[in-house]
């Protein structure tokens, strides 16, 4: 499920000191990359067919983004050169590239770990988690309704004690 590989990516970037926004630069990197119509998106997907990374599965589907960056992951690890790995990052997912290396050249481990350890929620987990969010939602607005009547109960009070104050004031005044 999508959920538990949101989960597993989160601990890849975590592992090597990032966020998951970074994960999220790189899939807006790698989407222009495969979509983009100019020079610079066909240096990227030449650079992917060079680290041997299918973009399209056997329909020609663009496949999953998770299975690509994985497959990078292993192209760019094949490049022993440092400068030369970084240049392929950077064609790929331009700025974020450099960024993006430690990641990237970590992901394949990362990814094996956060799989053997279980990390990023099950399906049952999204849906208790749905389900408290519902419960949550319900208290809220339960709540919210309470506050007010007890808002306009209040004023109503308040109304007519400010109204008999006032009065008593304008009598003793008058008299």
């Amino acid at each position: 499920p999508i959920s538990k590989e949101v989960g597993q990516f989160g601990f890849a970037a975590k592992a090597v000191g990032q966020d998951i926004s970074l994960v999220e630069r790189m899939m807006r990197g790698l989407t222009n990359a495969l979509t983009e119509n100019s020079t610079e998106g066909e240096k990227a997907r030449r650079t992917l067919r060079d680290l041997g990374v299918s973009t399209r599965d056997e329909l020609g589907n663009i496949r999953p983004t998770s299975q690509i960056l994985q497959e990078l992951s292993e192209g760019l690890n094949r490049i022993p050169d440092a400068i030369d790995r970084n240049r392929a990052a950077m064609d790929i997912f331009k700025r974020v590239g450099i960024e993006a290396i430690p990641m990237i050249t970590e992901l394949t481990e990362n990814l094996r770990i956060a799989r053997e350890q279980g990390f990023g929620p099950t399906e049952d987990d999204i849906r208790r988690f749905t389900e408290y969010q519902r419960e949550v939602t319900e208290l809220e607005t339960k709540w919210d309704g309470l506050m007010r009547k007890f808002k306009a109960g209040l004023v109503t009070t308040l109304s007519v004690s400010i109204k008999w104050i006032g009065a008593g004031v304008k009598w003793f005044l008058d008299n």
